[in-house]
């Protein structure tokens, strides 16, 4: 299974550079403000429908020190329809686990 890692979640030309490499999955780290919890959500479907792949995130939660005081959280996996498979909420330490097959 090829794997790259993405540049950045809400460039769609970037999603559709890394699926012409052939992917089977589109992984990236991402980090949202709390008051932007939905766009790793929206984001995370667009790509997977888009591109027919899975995509799977792993979102910073709690405070970054950096500048945010509320991180969004909410790492997911979504199946190549589009469809959520499992989503952590927005708590620090939170994890979710999903095979791909």
């Amino acid at each position: 299974m090829r794997e790259p890692i993405c540049k950045d979640t809400g460039v769609p030309r970037d999603a559709a550079e890394t699926d012409a490499l052939g992917i089977d999955a589109y992984v990236a780290g991402i980090l949202e403000s709390a008051d932007d919890a939905a766009v790793p959500g929206e984001r995370g479907r667009r790509v997977a429908n888009d591109h027919r792949v899975w995509v799977a995130t792993a979102s910073f939660a709690g405070s970054t020190g950096g500048g945010y005081r509320a991180a969004a959280g909410g790492s997911g996996v979504w199946a190549p329809d589009g469809s959520l498979v499992r989503q952590a909420g927005a708590e620090p330490g939170a994890i979710v686990v999903a095979t791909l097959t």
